[in-house]
């Protein structure tokens, strides 16, 4: 089965450090076990965020349960809040 995308998991120099298939969406991400990609993270939440695309085939990411919300292209998106994700994202 072919990639839908790829994720890509940068060190603060941003040379790539791990890399995720994302085989089916939504990709989640995030501490607890059931995230397609689990973060070994004390700071992040259970269910931190997810990945999909929406009804126009854009993608989109979606802020879980997240207590701090997230860093998202120099901007906090609080727990629920949605944005367009382009080519790349930097969170």
């Amino acid at each position: 089965m072919s990639s839908l995308a790829v994720l890509e998991i940068l060190d603060r120099d941003g040379s790539v450090r791990h890399s995720v298939a994302v085989r089916e969406w939504p990709l989640r991400v995030g501490r607890a076990l059931d995230n397609d990609l689990v973060l070994d993270d004390a700071h992040t939440a259970a269910h931190h965020f997810s990945v999909a695309p929406d009804e126009q085939g854009q993608l989109q990411l979606t802020v879980g349960d997240s207590l701090n919300g997230v860093q998202f292209d120099a901007h906090r998106l609080a727990a629920g809040a949605r944005a367009p994700v382009g080519d790349s994202a930097a969170l």
